[in-house]
């Protein structure tokens, strides 16, 4: 993972986990100067069937307080 490295506004830092269909990265949020946790699927995992349950889940996490 290169230093520079981003996904839009955010800086990634450093991996924090992985598993078959994807990884977890920590990042900076340079809008709102916070740390952030990104989860993104691999390429290779990213079936429409995956994609929709990776929005699914999204949805959930961000309904959390």
């Amino acid at each position: 993972m290169a230093d520079s490295e981003r996904i839009g506004p955010y800086r990634i830092i450093r991996r924090l986990g992985a598993g078959g269909m994807g990884e977890v990265v920590l990042a900076h949020d340079e809008r709102l100067d916070r740390l952030v946790a990104i989860k993104r699927l691999h390429h290779d995992a990213a079936t429409p069937e995956r994609r929709e349950r990776f929005r699914r889940e999204a949805r959930i996490v961000a309904r959390l307080d």
